[in-house]
């Protein structure tokens, strides 16, 4: 059944040069990208702050994966500069083990500042609901708010919500999960944990890292009964006894846009949480009197629509080290498929419907970003970055990862400040100008 909802207004809020939709890594990049090249920049974030999955998430150990692959040469632009920043302000964040993480609670005050600095407007709690389209070009994009449907007006948007949901209210084709079954990967309900023996860890060299390892044992010998296969990553302890990101809880089969879906989704990986607690509680040295200190806002997903843009980033252009003539992002080659149904055994084989593959590369491979896989067909005024751009499932695997979303939010910005300037549209900008900006920003190809 259905009903015809009466045609209400929405009050224009506000107009501006360009619009952000987003404030995860993609549109912290966007932003600062663009506010530098001169641009009157609103950001707007459906949550109370900014970061996206690295602080609604906890993915505090983000760049813990870059590290492991040798690229921190490579490093770069915005996404570099914020790391350098927040370490010269809060340093190790009293960390006992992985002291290159970020503090989520310590970060979300960190990018306020970051981001105000630039000059940049944002407006929090701002729920994208629909766009109005006129022709080939987004004319406003509505936000809901508790007073009722605003609305904002920009000459150029970015839309880095990782859902790309400005692009799907616009009428974009998208695609979802892999080709066989349509599945994607699961979602995560991070937490944290209060009450550890710190000096339990404090001199072992892997720290509280060496639960996951001492569970996966148990997992060989028979002896380690969960819900799932999933080892969990424990990793990140304080001087305070807490530890601050643990990545367990799987849920299979979701479509992360589908709010009734995700609701079960939020009940059953609470309910895992309870259950890797008492595990921990019970067979775990330095564990016995943990509490549960935090469980992050809402559940959060590594994969839902993919754009239909002008290329599509395949795992054979990684696999083959391509270099695009307009690449405007470089990560390295580490695969980080978790498993769609709950078989954690693994592949060896890079390929379209692989379960699960947790792989790094030897030979130090790259996935260059091409900037067309930005560039949506149809919209002359829209950009997308982040997890949403156009790429196939296992390619996404890679280039989701937060530094790359970053460098894709720069790009992204940066164009926009040409299209603007030019009073073109972003897919006829001239790349070989854009990547000599990006260049001139600090970015590495």
């Amino acid at each position: 059944m259905q009903i015809t909802i009466p045609e209400r207004s929405a009050t224009i809020k506000e107009k501006t040069q360009l619009l952000v939709v987003g404030a995860g890594p993609a549109g912290i990049g966007a932003a600062v990208a663009a506010a530098r090249k001169g641009l009157q920049v609103i950001l707007l974030e459906k949550r109370g702050f900014l970061g996206g999955n690295i602080t609604a998430g906890a993915i505090g150990l983000c760049n813990h994966f870059m590290k492991r692959t040798g690229f921190e040469e490579k490093h770069s632009g915005i996404s570099k500069e914020l790391e350098t920043e927040y370490r010269k302000q809060y340093g190790r964040s009293h960390f006992v083990s992985q002291p290159e993480s970020y503090h989520t609670e310590y970060l979300k005050i960190f990018l306020d500042d970051f981001i105000l600095k630039e000059k940049i407007k944002i407006y929090f709690h701002a729920f994208v609901t629909d766009v109005i389209t006129e022709k080939n070009r987004i004319a406003y994009v509505i936000v809901q708010t508790k007073k009722g449907a605003v609305a904002f007006s920009a000459d150029m948007i970015i839309d880095a919500t990782g859902d790309g949901d400005v692009a799907y209210f616009s009428g974009i084709p998208y695609k979802m999960g892999r080709k066989a079954d349509g599945l994607c990967q699961p979602g995560t309900l991070m937490f944290s944990i209060g009450g550890v023996d710190v000096d339990t860890f404090r001199n072992n060299p892997d720290s509280v890292g060496a639960v996951s390892k001492q569970m996966k044992r148990m997992r060989d010998e028979g002896l380690l009964k969960l819900s799932h296969g999933r080892i969990p990553s424990v990793c990140s302890l304080t001087e305070g006894g807490i530890v601050q990101h643990v990545n367990f809880n799987e849920t299979y089969g979701v479509d992360a846009t589908d709010f009734a879906q995700v609701s079960e989704a939020e009940i059953k990986a609470r309910k895992q949480i309870v259950e890797l607690m008492n595990f921990l509680r019970e067979n775990i040295v330095g564990m016995q009197n943990i509490e549960l200190a935090f469980i992050t806002p809402e559940i959060t997903f590594r994969e839902s629509r993919r754009i239909e843009g002008e290329y599509e980033l395949s795992y054979q252009d990684i696999e083959n080290d391509r270099k695009f003539e307009d690449g405007i992002a470089l990560f390295p080659r580490f695969y980080d498929l978790h498993s769609v149904n709950n078989n954690w055994q693994g592949g060896n084989v890079v390929e379209e419907g692989v379960d699960y593959l947790i792989l790094y590369d030897e030979n130090q491979r790259e996935a260059t970003i091409p900037y067309r896989s930005l560039v949506p067909v149809k919209m002359d005024n829209l950009l997308v970055a982040g997890r949403c751009i156009c790429a196939d499932p296992v390619a996404l695997s890679c280039i989701r990862q937060v530094q790359a979303c970053i460098q894709m939010g720069q790009a992204a910005g940066t164009a926009m400040s040409m299209a603007i300037k030019e009073s073109i549209s972003p897919r006829e900008i001239d790349t070989r100008v854009l990547r000599a900006s990006l260049k001139e920003q600090g970015m590495i190809f």
